[in-house]
This record gives structure tokens, C-alpha cells and sequence, in this order.
């Protein structure tokens, strides 16, 4: 999934959804105990999209791969920036809504 993303931000030269795909390999990274590369993939993931919603949650992965390698005034930067970021960030209209509300009951799971 995150290779498909990859190729479709590179082919349309669109970097939000680059860096989406960054935000995956970054989470992937954490989640692998890899938090050097947490990190790099965060900070690469952030390049690509500056102005955009998802370097919040870049800077959310970054802060906590750095406070776990241990670098805790490097992790308490990312969290003022990650938090001065989601400030400035407008509310949605409709917060409850979700993206699986979106789908047509034929392709919702079935409980």
C-alpha cells in the first residue's frame, strides 16, 4: 500500500499524497523499533508537503522516535511545532463524520 502511494505522489508529482506515503513508512518505521528511520522518513515526509495537514501527524511520529532514541529537548521541539501547527489548523465542519460513513453499504464490513 505505501509503495502504490509512493508511485501515484511521484507520478502526479502531488506531494501531499507523497507524503502521506511518508507517514505510512514512518509509522511502519516506529512500529519496527526503528526509530533512527522514523525519524528520517518523518522529516523527509514533512519536506515534501510543508503547508499541509499531515506534517502534523509527521511531526506526532518524529517527536515520538526521538523521545524514545532518548533525544528529549529534539522530541519537545517537534511536539511545539506539531502543536503550533495543529493550532493554526482549521476545524472540521463535521468532525464525526468518517471516511467509512463516505462508503456505500455494500462495501462496509459486516458485523
Amino acid at each position: 500500500m505505501q509503495r502504490l502511494a509512493a508511485d501515484i505522489g511521484n507520478d502526479l508529482d502531488h506531494g501531499v499524497i507523497s507524503a502521506w506515503a511518508q507517514e505510512l513508512k514512518a509509522w511502519v518505521a516506529l512500529n519496527d523499533g526503528d526509530y533512527r528511520r522514523a525519524v528520517t522518513e518523518a522529516q523527509i515526509g514533512q519536506a515534501m508537503a510543508p503547508h499541509s495537514p499531515i506534517v502534523v501527524q509527521l511531526l506526532g511520529h518524529e517527536a515520538e522516535a526521538l523521545g524514545r532514541i532518548g533525544d528529549l529537548p529534539a522530541a519537545e521541539r517537534a511536539l511545539g511545532r506539531m502543536n503550533e501547527l495543529r493550532t493554526k489548523m482549521p476545524r472540521p465542519d463535521q468532525p464525526s463524520i468518517t471516511i467509512s460513513s463516505k462508503l456505500p453499504s455494500s462495501t462496509k464490513s459486516r458485523s
